[in-house]
């Protein structure tokens, strides 16, 4: 979902228990964790979901930095 110009998801996890938070939209290609925009995204999701995870410390969650690729030309439908 979108939060205001940023993205923004949380995505629960059945086996474990735990949840995947996160949401960018940038050109940015670094592979390293980004402390600010972390405690950004972590701001963004306490927004949309009602500070469900307003006790979470930044300091004793495991960071995964990943890239998601992205289409110019909208949505890829392909026929059977």
């Amino acid at each position: 979902m979108k939060e205001g110009s940023e993205y923004t998801y949380v995505i629960p996890r059945a086996e474990s228990g735990g949840v995947i938070i996160g949401g960018i939209k940038s050109d940015r290609l670094g592979a390293e964790v980004d402390v600010e925009l972390k405690g950004d995204i972590l701001a963004r999701i306490n927004r949309v979901t009602r500070g469900v995870f307003k006790d979470v410390d930044l300091d004793s969650v495991t960071d995964i930095v990943g890239f998601r690729p992205g289409r110019k030309s909208g949505l890829r439908v392909e026929g059977g």
